[in-house]
């Protein structure tokens, strides 16, 4: 089941000043650009077609982005920055093969999604995937999603270089997509990672580095192996799996509790 964000959340209490909207309807190769330099800005962009181009840069807070790409080749890029913002969003909707989302965001308070889908064969021209997903936010109190169906690649990176980073929640879901790779790596400390892949699944991993860090895994019906390091005190690690599937946990620190590793 594909999930994707309501754009009334996403912009609830906002009211920007500035905006800036693309549409390309049935076409290729187009090329997209909006770079926003004030508050509150809104940027939607819609493309339908093969091989188009999106780039969004937004460098003051409380700002919105959406971005919608239906087809095949097409790539999106949401830049949000600027250490000061807060409370930007970022969403990305794909539906085809062989396309590519990424979204950055400096700050705290920011939310990013990124949803994808697509049906066919193997491979991709990102590599070996369908489709390729990228989160990265650079600071506290960040929330990041991707849901994917089909054999994709998602990564969530959160935190600061100092791990001062605090508050941070990623998530990832993929459904029905053989070799299909999910990662999360969190700096800093109080952060959430939870991945989840339902039938076929792939690879999944989690890294954190800090203290009272929380870290999930479910897969159901999924074919590859899993792995959490954590590295700090307090932390937690949650596997839960159907098959027997190779599973390593590992944690330096002290004080780690409650690590759960079932078969159901």
């Amino acid at each position: 089941m594909l999930l994707t964000l309501s754009l009334a959340v996403l912009g609830a209490g906002l009211t920007p000043p500035a905006l800036a909207a693309g549409g390309q309807i049935d076409a290729r190769s187009n090329q997209s650009y909006i770079y926003q330099s004030g508050p509150s800005a809104l940027a939607y962009v819609d493309q339908v077609g093969q091989g188009n181009f999106s780039r969004v840069e937004q460098e003051r807070g409380s700002s919105l982005s959406r971005v919608r790409q239906l087809g095949e080749e097409n790539y999106s890029e949401i830049k949000q920055y600027g250490w000061t913002t807060l409370q930007n969003s970022a969403e990305v909707l794909q539906l085809g093969r062989h396309n590519k989302a990424v979204v950055e965001q400096n700050g705290s308070g920011n939310r990013a999604a990124i949803s994808q889908a697509s049906a066919g064969i193997w491979g991709s021209s990102y590599g070996e995937y369908l489709n390729v997903a990228e989160i990265t936010q650079w600071g506290t109190g960040n929330w990041a999603n991707i849901d994917q169906v089909g054999s994709h690649k998602a990564t969530i990176v959160q935190g600061s270089p100092c791990q001062l980073a605090i508050g941070n929640r990623a998530s990832i879901y993929q459904l029905v997509g053989t070799g299909s790779e999910a990662s999360i790596s969190q700096m800093g400390s109080l952060n959430s990672a939870a991945i989840s892949q339902m039938v076929g699944g792939g690879e999944a991993s989690i890294t954190q580095t800090g203290y009272y860090n929380n870290a999930t895994i479910v897969q159901w019906a999924a074919n590859a192996p899993v792995n959490i390091t954590q590295s700090g005190n307090r932390n937690v690690a949650n596997v839960v799996q159907n098959v027997g599937l190779p599973v390593e946990v590992t944690q330096t620190g002290h004080m780690v509790t409650n690590i759960v590793v079932g078969t159901r």
